[in-house]
């Protein structure tokens, strides 16, 4: 889920499906925040098997689960890192007060 909201007027309210933000004010200055919220832990993760990658330089970034209502899985691929870039981190799961917050992966030099 993304939003556009003011920075100093970010209002989150955990309920069952995830949360709710407040709009941005007339004239403040907005960010993007992005962000998705789970109230239950996600399921161990099933065992993927990892062929061949398709091409020289290409790593694979492992599948992980994704709260829509419930946890579905979103299988893994092989993916070409940006130039200059060659470590994917992957996005994980972290525990928070009343749930779980997805921590979105990234390349890392």
């Amino acid at each position: 889920m993304v939003r556009r909201i003011a920075a100093f007027a970010l209002l989150v309210a955990i309920g069952s499906g995830g949360l709710v933000m407040s709009t941005p004010a007339p004239g403040r200055a907005e960010v993007e925040v992005n962000f998705v919220f789970a109230p239950i832990a996600p399921p161990v993760a099933p065992v993927e098997v990892i062929g061949i990658a398709p091409r020289p330089g290409y790593i694979w970034i492992g599948g992980h689960y994704v709260w829509r209502g419930r946890w579905v899985w979103v299988p893994g691929y092989w993916g070409r890192p940006p130039v200059g870039y060659a470590v994917w981190v992957p996005g994980h799961w972290d525990r928070r007060p009343g749930g779980w917050i997805w921590v979105e992966g990234h390349w890392r030099r």
